[in-house]
């Protein structure tokens, strides 16, 4: 319904035209019906195609979507390459974290291994030590005990011998008895006995004399020389060494 003071203009615009809600409803309908149509908001679209007229909402304006969309699109590949360059920094920190485990990895065998040279250094110290401790209580042995012992055994039997040979060899008379004589015989047969205890006690002390000449000669040479290279050589190096002797 309307003024019938408009009645004529009324009828020129609306009387051949389909009056539609939306300009998509008339276009679609004046193309469909091959006849003009006409909005709320008073766009025109022609039954050839064209739309004039009426008002224009600028927040469905067709070149203000596209340039909406064309900012939409060129943030979207900002934040795209952002995103991209934020994925290969965080691989590359990936990368360094693994490479940093893997170096934290060997720095760890590297102590286990070095802490193992240090006990077999410290174990080696030790066995030298107790070596050099077995070595110098038998020595001291030797010298205190052994080595005096024979020597006042082969004194003694020297003496027994000179003695014997004292009384051998003095003027024997001619009327001895054969009891006498029979205990000529007897110190004769001693005194070679003891000639020959003496030579074995001898041969001994020459024995433990050389013994004692090689226990000093190992512990001075190789012993106390192989615990001053270790301790000398302290924690810091990497190759372990074995005890000799």
């Amino acid at each position: 319904r309307f003024d019938a003071r408009v009645a004529r203009a009324m009828t020129h615009v609306f009387g051949k035209k389909l009056l539609a809600r939306s300009v998509e409803v008339a276009s679609h309908w004046s193309e469909r019906a091959s006849m003009d149509a006409i909005t709320l908001d008073g766009d025109l679209c022609s039954r050839k195609g064209a739309l004039t007229g009426g008002f224009v909402d600028a927040s469905r304006s067709r070149l203000r979507a596209h340039t909406t969309l064309a900012s939409s699109q060129k943030a979207l590949s900002v934040a795209q390459e952002e995103h991209r360059k934020v994925n290969i920094k965080a691989q590359g920190i990936d990368q360094s974290i693994t490479n940093l485990m893997g170096e934290l990895q060997r720095q760890e065998a590297e102590k286990n291994n070095l802490n193992h040279v240090i006990g077999e250094r410290a174990r080696a110290v030790d066995s030298i030590k107790n070596h050099q401790t077995t070595t110098q209580k038998s020595i001291q042995t030797l010298e205190k005990k052994t080595i005096p012992s024979l020597e006042n055994e082969v004194s003694s039997l020297q003496s027994e011998i000179d003695r014997l040979q004292a009384e051998v060899g003095t003027e024997l008379v001619s009327a001895l008895t054969d009891e006498e004589r029979a205990l000529v015989a007897e110190l004769k047969t001693t005194c070679q006995d003891l000639k020959t205890e003496i030579d074995a006690a001898t041969e001994d002390v020459a024995k433990l004399s050389v013994e004692r000449q090689r226990l000093e000669s190992l512990l001075k040479d190789n012993l106390i020389k192989r615990r001053d290279e270790l301790l000398a050589e302290g924690p810091d190096s990497r190759s372990g060494g074995g005890a000799t002797g």
